[in-house]
């Protein structure tokens, strides 16, 4: 392989906008899965936080619960996770398979019911 080394830069809150990571969604099992357990986990759509568009009613816009700080640190850090993880399967398919990566700290620590990687809070989670 030409590259020993890949870094992957994950964004951050406002970096968020109405429909980031649908495309992903739509096409990947896997990305839905996570959208799922990390809603069940947050006891909100997360999912529908993400893709659901402002309301225009009254001559004004309503703006997306995206842009609440409750819900833009857990909706990034999810959709950036997804992502990495269509990277990962890529990866593997043309055997690329050592690979560590540090999460960042966000408003989401993994709860016990769940199987994403954590904590996510103090200290850096190795995928693999």
């Amino acid at each position: 392989m030409k590259y020993e080394k890949v870094a992957l830069i994950f964004p951050g809150q406002g970096s968020q906008y109405v429909g980031m990571g649908k495309e992903f969604y739509d096409r990947f099992k896997l990305v839905r899965d996570i959208y799922d357990e990390a809603g069940s986990v947050m006891g909100y759509d997360i999912a529908e936080k993400c893709f659901k568009k402002p309301i225009p009613g009254a001559g004004i816009i309503h703006k997306p619960d995206l842009d609440r700080t409750i819900y833009t640190q857990p909706a990034v850090m999810v959709t950036g996770y997804a992502c990495y993880r269509i990277f990962e399967e890529m990866c593997k398919e043309v055997g690329f398979t050592r690979m560590s990566v540090f999460l960042p700290a966000t408003a989401w620590v993994s709860t016990p019911r769940s199987s994403l990687p954590g904590p996510w809070i103090s200290e850096p989670a190795r995928i693999w």
